[in-house]
């Protein structure tokens, strides 16, 4: 089984691959992982329990399924996995609405935190405990994508969730250590840099930041050291909307959106 998510995986993308691999070599399955742009700096801590490849040529095995989760479109998925993905027998898990891109299953659960959550269910299904790297790589996409416990979607199975992880004896602060205290410092003279940017509109309750690729250079920074400002630009006093605006190409821009929940 190859198992992926989107390119340039977040915390919840990247532990959920994790997790699933960890699930899938407890029922005796061969398992490879993939991501085309590999494992984002901020997330190098994350222990994973099989290969990652970036490409086809390296795979240790010619896959007979694959497992995608955190993805809603092929495209997301990038390389050449997103043309050989198609022709494979298919498992999709999301909990953000997409194409629903499984052929044997797909499960989306949009009331869901992270999909991190959903790959949790699964493994408490199977009779295995939630502890080790397993719980590790699951509170890594729950903390990520619940922004630390405190954005909307911080449900009460969130937090049941957050308690089993913590029985099964998950250490929570040091994760969120590993999470949030390493910063780069090309992030940090980014963010400044970016701080002085910042338009406000509606009387501050705007706030839109436009990144462009020289700007990036400026700061030796790449895309990943822009992780969290567009939240950071959203705890702002007044500020009820968030945005950035990413160059990534000429003519070719990607938006980032927050919004409080009212909004």
């Amino acid at each position: 089984v190859i198992i992926s998510a989107h390119l340039n995986p977040d915390g919840d993308a990247l532990g959920s691959v994790a997790a699933c691999a960890y699930l899938l070599q407890h029922l005796g399955k061969e398992v490879v992982l993939y991501s085309v742009s590999g494992v984002p700096d901020f997330l190098r801590f994350l222990k994973l329990p099989a290969p990652l490849v970036t490409d086809l040529a390296h795979l240790p095995f010619t896959p007979e399924q694959a497992l995608l989760v955190a993805l809603g479109q092929f495209h997301r998925i990038g390389g050449d996995l997103e043309r050989l993905a198609p022709t494979l027998p298919r498992v999709n898990i999301d909990h953000h609405e997409g194409e629903g891109v499984g052929t044997l299953a797909t499960w989306v659960e949009p009331q869901a935190a992270a999909c991190a959550q959903l790959v949790a269910y699964v493994a408490l299904d199977l009779g295995i405990e939630l502890q080790g790297e397993l719980a590790r790589a699951i509170g890594l996409g729950l903390v990520t994508d619940t922004g630390g416990f405190v954005h909307a979607n911080t449900s009460a199975e969130v937090f049941d969730l957050a308690a089993l992880l913590l029985r099964g004896g998950l250490d929570m602060a040091a994760l969120r250590e590993e999470i949030e205290s390493n910063i780069r410092h090309e992030r940090f003279v980014l963010w400044g840099e970016l701080s002085s940017h910042v338009e406000f509109y509606r009387d501050g309750q705007i706030a839109i930041c436009a990144v462009s690729q020289h700007m990036l250079a400026k700061a030796h920074a790449d895309r990943e050291d822009l992780e969290g400002f567009v939240e950071y630009l959203r705890r702002l006093r007044g500020v009820k909307l968030s945005a950035i605006v990413r160059e990534d190409a000429p003519q070719s821009c990607k938006f980032s959106l927050r919004s409080q929940p009212a909004f």
